[in-house]
């Protein structure tokens, strides 16, 4: 299944969503870091770009989206968000 950016922004907010909800209702931060941790691993392994970055070109479009999901899985792994 292919998924276009804005299917996949939506799948990434419900993951940060129930991330959140599972937080606030069992306590702890992990379910939090967790979803920012699938959500960076979504990006990094199926990276999909805007049609406004389509002018950069396809290459530079998904190492600069595969870039962006390692910096989120790289925070998602090392803070602790506080919820």
């Amino acid at each position: 299944m292919n998924l276009s950016f804005p299917c996949q922004t939506v799948l990434s907010l419900v993951l940060l969503a129930a991330g959140l909800f599972l937080s606030l209702q069992l306590g702890g931060e992990r379910f939090y870091n967790l979803s920012w941790v699938l959500v960076g691993l979504l990006f990094l392994c199926h990276p999909v770009f805007p049609r406004i970055a389509a002018g950069l070109g396809e290459k530079k479009a998904q190492m600069g989206i595969r870039i962006a999901a390692a910096v989120i899985l790289f925070i998602g792994l090392t803070n602790g968000f506080g919820v």
